[in-house]
């Protein structure tokens, strides 16, 4: 339910604040984004490893109060970080502003505060993902859902509110951002604490602090894998706002939020694959974390390709129905087919990710991003210079297949089965093939059929879920028996 919140939330809220801010001062909500991303890192090794620790060991008082007083331990750290990246950006808003960013209708000084904004508002949002970690560990995942939901659409519908009823200004929506931020810091850790209540009752004092070493050495690891990680996913809007204007970040934050999509659709069962990982790990359960493996990647890939390749054919579609700014569109569409083809393969890096985490193993994670982050800083300047926003979609892409065909084909014989061929053949091309055979074989229907980009984008959907259920049936057919059975008990439902 969370992603699925997500994806409503691009698709309702960035066209109505493009409509009410203009594309550049959306440019600055796009390195909002891009900015809260990369100051992220600073906590993500402790909120990754809080996970990891909550979904281990037997749910018993013992566990439960250790639990708690380690994460009150590294929420005392947590709170520091976000003093610090507070002071961070305060600290350096003369140089974005006067360095970095190309505005040119918006102030200097509204810049510059909406920058100092932009730093409260993350500090807070990065304290909650260590709680957010917490409750993920615990498997938690329906009241995670809950209060992602409830928060990300009070947090769009009231900022639309705030810009159509009061004034459309950036600062009032960097504002509401930060309010509803620290609302839902309290919230969720509230929810945690509660969630770890036991009969013995909890207790923590300064001197447990020392405890944060048991965890330490696993988060730097995933600290190292969270820095790679951000250069890899921010590096080309990073490029993009310094050699660009405003307006082109504006212009490709659209094209990047829609081309997220299938990575948002098919990351929705994450949250769920790790604990059973970690599990099948710490019982030492090594044929079935194979098979879960295998299980999960065969999925993964089949909805990953099914969504992304037909919205690479049906994007320009998408985006004048979702913008209605044939303006922005006609500057977006070309960057966002090769960016939605970007992050449908980067998308097949989240189960071997999460094998490797979940096996403590951060070492490839980190030698992947290692070989592949010089690259991109070497390609994607020459593009973005040279093509724009062009330039910066196709760098990302080339990038991300080559990091992705390394990687996965690696973790796949060296720790899942050695044969290798049969893996890349059968259950990597052929699927690909079938997938963007069908999504061609549609888009020329409807070109035929010269049908209007409403009827078009159901045509896409259709014809996408054909092809879904088709790739399905050919790997994973228990899943189809399963959605059968479903469907005979609701028609004999519906029959009494």
């Amino acid at each position: 339910m969370g992603k699925a919140i997500t994806v409503f939330s691009i698709y309702i809220f960035i066209p109505l604040y493009i409509k009410f801010l203009g594309e550049e001062s959306y440019g600055l909500v796009g390195f909002f984004a891009t900015l809260q991303a990369a100051l992220a890192l600073l906590g993500g090794g402790f909120s990754n490893s809080i996970r990891r620790e909550f979904a281990s060991g037997e749910d018993n008082n013992e566990n439960r109060l250790r639990k708690y007083q380690l994460l009150r331990s590294v929420e005392a750290l947590f709170f520091l970080i976000g003093m610090f990246i507070i002071l961070l950006v305060w600290l350096g808003t003369d140089f974005i502003v006067y360095q970095w960013l190309k505005g040119n209708s918006i102030s200097p000084d509204v810049i510059k505060t909406s920058i100092r904004m932009m730093g409260i508002s993350i500090g807070m949002h990065i304290c909650s993902n260590l709680y957010t970690g917490g409750l993920l560990g615990l498997e938690k995942h329906v009241t995670f859902n809950i209060i992602q939901s409830i928060f990300k659409l009070f947090k769009g519908f009231g900022a639309v509110m705030v810009l159509w009823l009061v004034m459309p200004d950036i600062r009032l929506f960097l504002l509401w951002n930060i309010l509803v931020d620290a609302i839902n810091l309290a919230v969720i850790r509230s929810v945690v604490i509660s969630a770890l209540k036991s009969d013995v009752g909890l207790y923590w004092n300064i001197k447990l602090i020392g405890n944060i070493k048991s965890i330490l050495s696993y988060t730097v690891g995933v600290f190292f894998i969270a820095i790679f990680a951000t250069i890899n996913s921010q590096l080309d809007k990073v490029l993009v706002s310094k050699f660009l204007t405003l307006a082109q970040l504006g212009i490709y934050s659209v094209a990047f939020s829609i081309s997220q999509i299938p990575t948002l659709i098919t990351t929705s069962i994450v949250n769920a694959i790790f604990p059973t990982f970690t599990y099948y790990y710490s019982v030492n359960e090594v044929e079935k974390l194979k098979t879960s493996f295998k299980n999960y990647y065969n999925i993964f890939l089949i909805f990953s390709i099914s969504i992304g390749f037909f919205m690479a054919f049906y994007m320009k579609d998408l985006l004048t129905v979702w913008i209605r700014n044939s303006s922005v569109v006609e500057q977006a569409y070309i960057a966002a087919i090769i960016l939605v083809l970007g992050n449908t393969i980067l998308s097949l890096q989240v189960i071997p990710d999460n094998y490797l985490l979940a096996c403590k193993n951060t070492k490839i994670i980190n030698l992947r991003n290692l070989l592949t982050t010089p690259l991109m800083f070497i390609v994607m300047p020459l593009l973005i210079i040279k093509f724009e926003l062009i330039g910066a979609a196709f760098s990302y892409f080339v990038i991300t297949l080559i990091g992705t065909v390394f990687y996965n084909n690696y973790i796949y014989f060296n720790f899942i089965d050695k044969n290798i061929p049969a893996w890349i053949f059968k259950y990597n091309i052929i699927p690909a093939l079938i997938a963007l055979l069908m999504a061609g074989i549609s888009f020329l229907i409807n070109m035929s059929l010269k049908l209007s980009s409403v009827f078009s984008i159901i045509l896409a959907i259709l014809s996408g879920s054909l092809t879904l259920l088709l790739l399905l049936y050919l790997y994973v057919p228990d899943i189809i028996m399963v959605i059968y059975k479903k469907v005979r008990v609701l028609r004999w439902f519906n029959t009494l």
